[in-house]
């Protein structure tokens, strides 16, 4: 399970032992959205600072950032 929130970071949560094993940082405001691949291989976490990050979810690295998102509602 991932989260998200105001503290601008992703956090991987392991439910069956209730604790956080990976956090992913690099953001400067708000997490907004996230997502995991289907593989469970990657994270997309989205932000108020317009950009989504890729992420590794194995090695815990960023792999790529998507900039100038824009919210499209």
């Amino acid at each position: 399970m991932v989260s998200g929130g105001d503290d601008h970071a992703t956090k991987l949560w392991n439910i069956q032992i209730g604790h956080c094993t990976k956090t992913f940082k690099g953001h400067t405001n708000s997490v907004l959205s996230l997502a995991v691949s289907p593989d469970s291989d990657y994270l997309a976490s989205g932000y108020e600072d317009q950009t989504i990050k890729l992420w590794d979810i194995k090695n815990g690295t960023l792999v790529q950032i998507l900039r100038e998102h824009t919210n499209s509602l």
